[in-house]
């Protein structure tokens, strides 16, 4: 049976953002731009719960993607408090779905408390990025409990979140499900005002992302000095903003990159630049996913990026849609990116086959495919077994 012969009205879905970053956009909020773009409006009325605390990034998600803020008041109380509060904004909105997006595992119980004594019909929670610390004892078993009898269904965006979520954060390893980021290889138009002019022979490098350890940006820094020490004929703009930045700043000025790396900040228009540089460049420390190397790959640009764990094992296979190296050896990223930096045509045979593996197997509507059969499936076991249904049965691998 369809959604529409099961419900009379549209089910409404309430996205639940956990931001624990003060930039202004970041990808879990990327995720759910596409997420909420690609539903079936006629099936689902997707909504965004907006908190005091959020940073902006909440508000801009809401626009760009079209969809209602739903304010959540802060509650001045405890558990007992936000619990109270929560459950009434439910209610209130006679949400049908309750679907959570986190970087990390801790701190579910209580939405997904409030959703069951509020009668929402399906709760599910992704986690987009590795858990780096296993976590005590007691946290650990308060997170098997509480996807065992209150959550529906858990998605981790790559297998290595998967792992990780299992072995550091003691989730139930048969509750989880693999959902691999997708993307729409031709974005929306975005009004950019672009890179500065090319100087004559200049091969450009690009890195998109925050700027905080965990992306590895202080060992690009560190290869970069040896590229340009080699090929001075290259140029590096680093597009983002992060707790970071000031520190990086002063270790490309320590390099005596100053002149050759250039921080651009923040850019709404990310996804444009990409396509006015040459190689994308990535070597995390460790990476949920790795959605802009996705994005890189869109676009038919070659990548750099370190085996980190995470996502990108499941995107980059190596000399075939970009290069591998081992993460944190700043030596290892130098070469491969002189390599892209001389050899135009292996720059364009990896961004050529990077384009076509996105194609292939990180479209938007397969994973708007596999996130909507989760929807049905909670709805419909809940709406057959009653409140106290198990968590939903579904493939486990893309």
């Amino acid at each position: 049976a369809t959604l529409g012969s099961m419900t009379p009205r549209r089910a409404r879905l309430l996205f639940y953002p956990v931001h624990f970053l003060p930039e202004p956009w970041n990808g879990i909020d990327e995720h759910l731009l596409l997420l909420a773009r690609s539903l079936d409006r006629d099936r689902f009325e997707p909504l965004l719960l907006h908190r005091p605390r959020d940073g902006p990034q909440t508000q801009a998600l809401a626009e760009r993607a079209g969809i209602r803020l739903v304010p959540m008041p802060e509650s001045a109380g405890g558990v007992r408090q936000r619990l109270h509060a929560l459950c009434a904004l439910l209610r209130r909105e006679r949400v049908d779905i309750l679907h959570i997006h986190t970087p990390a595992a801790g701190g579910q119980a209580i939405p997904a408390l409030a959703a069951r004594l509020a009668g929402v019909r399906a709760t599910l929670v992704t986690y987009h990025q590795v858990q780096p610390r296993r976590l005590p004892a007691r946290s650990r078993t308060l997170n098997s409990l509480t996807h065992m009898l209150l959550i529906d269904a858990t998605v981790a965006v790559s297998g290595d979140v998967c792992e990780t979520l299992v072995h550091a954060a003691g989730l139930p390893r048969r509750r989880i499900r693999v959902i691999r980021n997708g993307i729409d290889p031709a974005p929306p138009p975005v009004a950019t005002d672009g890179l500065p002019p090319r100087e004559p022979g200049e091969v450009r490098i690009g890195y998109f992302g925050r700027l905080s350890h965990e992306k590895g940006v202080h060992v690009l820094l560190r290869a970069l000095a040896e590229v340009v020490a080699r090929a001075p004929h290259v140029r590096t703009f680093i597009v983002g903003d992060g707790p970071e930045r000031a520190a990086l700043a002063a270790l490309a000025a320590h390099l005596g990159l100053s002149e050759r790396v250039s921080f651009l900040g923040f850019r709404p228009d990310a996804r444009a630049l990409m396509a006015q540089v040459d190689i994308v460049a990535h070597v995390p420390i460790y990476e949920g996913f790795g959605l802009v190397v996705l994005e890189a790959m869109a676009t038919g640009r070659p990548v750099v990026t370190s085996d980190a764990p995470g996502g990108l094992r499941d995107i980059v296979d190596h000399e075939t849609t970009g290069l591998v190296v081992p993460v944190g050896d700043a030596a290892a990223t130098a070469r491969a990116l002189l390599r892209l930096v001389e050899d135009a045509e292996t720059r364009r045979r990896l961004g050529a086959n990077g384009r076509a593996r996105c194609v292939q197997h990180f479209s938007a509507t397969r994973m708007v495919e596999r996130v909507t059969a989760l929807y049905e499936a909670a709805l419909a076991r809940r709406r057959a077994a009653g409140p106290r249904a198990a968590p939903v049965n579904v493939p486990a691998q893309d």
